[in-house]
């Protein structure tokens, strides 16, 4: 019996180290995730310094020439034709954000929960168990007990009696 249970604790505990080494919270799946979170929020972060660069250029064009900032101010229906433009000094401190970029939301890595992965190693730790119990024990407990192999199923042959 003895034998039994440490047969499925010992598969227990591989079941869930196996588990947790490919679903787990930290494992292979769960990097995997991870790194393509990260890529995803690289090309994310490309573009918005892409359009940052494009959006300073613009600003430097109007800030250097009239005619382009009042264009600009028609072109987005700010300005109508025939009225004057007052142009007044940038203000340095000002700062107005832009959000340009796709959200790339936060998402926990994937993976089992850890009670998950216990409960499955549990459950296979019982089944092993119940199954051994099924499964009799041949001559490993007979010869244990002084039996001679004789008694416990083995014949050996070739050997003088």
């Amino acid at each position: 019996m003895k034998a039994r249970l440490a047969y499925a604790l010992s598969a227990a505990l591989a079941a869930y180290c196996l588990l947790a080494a490919v679903w787990g919270a930290s494992g292979l799946q769960a990097g995997h995730e991870a790194r393509e979170l990260v890529d995803r929020m690289d090309a994310n972060m490309a573009v918005l310094e892409a359009r940052n660069r494009e959006l300073r250029a613009k600003v430097a064009w109007m800030e250097g020439e009239a005619e382009a900032l009042r264009l600009e101010a028609r072109e987005s229906g700010l300005l109508e034709r025939g009225a004057l433009l007052v142009r007044l000094p940038a203000d340095a401190g000002r700062s107005d954000a832009y959000s340009t970029g796709s959200l790339v939301p936060w998402e926990p890595c994937g993976g089992l929960a850890d009670a998950d992965l216990k409960l499955t190693g549990l459950i296979l730790g019982l089944a092993v168990f119940f199954v051994s119990l099924l499964v009799p024990d041949g001559g490993v407990r007979r010869r244990a007990h002084g039996g001679s192999p004789e008694t416990a199923g083995f014949k050996l042959e070739g050997r003088p009696a």
